[in-house]
């Protein structure tokens, strides 16, 4: 067993959530607590040339080690969430001839910011992996990095931590099907990442998601999931403006990037990205700007869908191809730079859990291509639900299909591109509201064009906007 004792000296977590800078993070993710120990290990290392940035061997192995652990359980209490007023912060300075008066005090630009944070009921939280069993000279590293550890989230959130041997009872559990809650974690790669994020002067990632619910939580109801079960999101930073009808120009040319990456790192391509065999493989999705009264469609990033049962080795392989690809370059449309998504992106439509969070509804924003036409003795009803059980999700209680978009942004079933290659046959496209008896968990993609993001459902908690009517008659 290992477990990590973390105590909040002032009483209060300073933190923020990763999907939006109002809210305080609770409980603590696993994964920052990972990158502070990554930072402690920099920090002591000091400047250096061995590639490691810094960071000693032993330290990189304990890290290593840690990250290729299952996510730990928590023992975390409750706590209260502090009012967050707005204070306004000086900001770098602009040593520029006309902007020198700006760095005194009475001129000084300054931005509004909040600091979120948390009152603990209890000061202390334990982070508990109860299978492990690292080597002496790991479990001595690593309880040297905790010993130094003096913050967790903001400068302000002061702790002492230690490696424990009676860590009480956890109050949260990994639950992948029952969870309610998603806190990310370390997982293999992860160190890699942020040392090379770091080394080319960019944010870190969120990483990876997982679910996880409250002990006293019984599982109320077991939650379905499709084949895909992780989403790697990339933002747009620069580039034209695509509409979502164009979809499968957008993923096409990222699943080439990837591809071509995958030739320069291991000099093959695994068969999860070129998907030519009989396993599961990498889907990849456009996200469009819709859901909202004001949405108009247009393509904010891409994500690649990894399937279930990817081994630690290959999904860490293709981490590493993907973090190369940085441009997509159209052929008539110029090119998109593009960035894994930063931690602190605020856009919702980036955010894993827009596409993924537990939902009875599920509405399409790309139409399902069917793998066959409908005719008289086969419905396209028929088709959709045996396209449902292939993806082994249970049968709905109710689905509709309809030409009109059901979400703002979204744009008729016909007017969407189908073809990723010029000789492919066009195949009948429809729009699908399903809802299911109990909560399904998503990245949900169905169809014949699922693996170039075209039969993308998003949740609905159950509604489907009132604006659909309004819709039909636009489109």
């Amino acid at each position: 067993m290992l477990a990590i004792e973390v105590q909040f000296l002032t009483g209060r977590y300073v933190a923020t959530d990763y999907r939006s800078r109002e809210t305080p993070e609770w409980p603590p993710h696993p994964d920052r607590l990972f990158s502070a120990l990554l930072a402690v290990a920099a920090e002591a290392g000091g400047v250096a040339s061995d590639g490691n940035g810094g960071v000693d061997e032993a330290s990189m192995v304990a890290l290593r080690w840690l990250e290729s652990q299952p996510p730990p359980m928590l023992h975390a209490g409750t706590a209260h969430a502090r009012n967050a007023p707005i204070v306004y912060v000086p900001v770098d300075d602009d040593f520029t001839v006309k902007q020198k008066g700006c760095v005194l005090p009475e001129t000084r630009t300054r931005q509004p910011r909040q600091f979120p944070s948390v009152t603990l009921e209890a000061p202390t939280v334990c982070f508990i992996w109860p299978e492990a069993e690292p080597e002496p000279a790991i479990r001595k590293t690593l309880a040297a990095l905790v010993s130094r550890l003096g913050r967790l989230g903001h400068s302000s959130s002061l702790v002492q931590t230690r490696l424990t041997e009676s860590p009480p009872l956890p109050t949260h559990v990994p639950d992948a099907r029952a969870g309610d809650m998603t806190l990310r974690v370390p997982t293999p790669g992860r160190l890699a990442l942020l040392q090379h994020l770091f080394a080319v002067g960019r944010r870190p990632t969120p990483g990876a998601l997982v679910r996880y619910r409250k002990v006293q939580d019984a599982p109320a109801e077991a939650m379905a999931q499709g084949p895909f079960v992780e989403m790697i999101v990339f933002e747009k930073i620069a580039g034209p403006a695509i509409d979502i009808a164009f979809t499968v120009a957008v993923t096409s040319v990222m699943r080439d990037a990837v591809i071509k990456a995958a030739g320069m790192v291991t000099g093959q391509v695994p068969e999860l990205l070129h998907g030519h065999g009989e396993t599961p493989h990498v889907a990849y999705a456009a996200l469009p700007f819709v859901g909202h009264r004001h949405a108009d469609g247009h393509l904010m990033g891409v994500a690649a869908l990894l399937p279930r049962g990817v081994d630690k080795a290959t999904r860490r392989t293709v981490l590493r191809c993907m973090a190369r690809v940085s441009q997509l370059q159209f052929r008539q449309l110029g090119a998109w730079e593009v960035r894994p998504r930063p931690m602190d992106s605020m856009t919702r439509a980036l955010m894993p859990e827009t596409w993924t969070r537990p939902s009875r509804t599920w509405v399409t924003v790309s139409p399902v291509l069917l793998d066959r036409h409908p005719k008289k003795h086969l419905s396209a009803e028929r088709i959709l639900l045996e396209s449902l059980t292939r993806a082994g999700l249970p049968a709905p209680d109710s689905l509709a299909l309809d030409e009109a978009p059901m979400l703002a942004g979204s744009c008729n079933s016909r007017a969407f591109e189908q073809r990723h290659k010029p000789d492919l046959p066009r195949r009948f496209a429809t729009h699908v509201t399903l809802t299911f008896a109990t909560p399904v968990i998503g990245p949900l993609l169905l169809g014949a064009g699922r693996y170039f993001g075209l039969g993308l459902f998003r949740p609905c908690d159950g509604e489907v906007r009132q604006e659909r009517q309004e819709l039909r008659h636009a489109s």
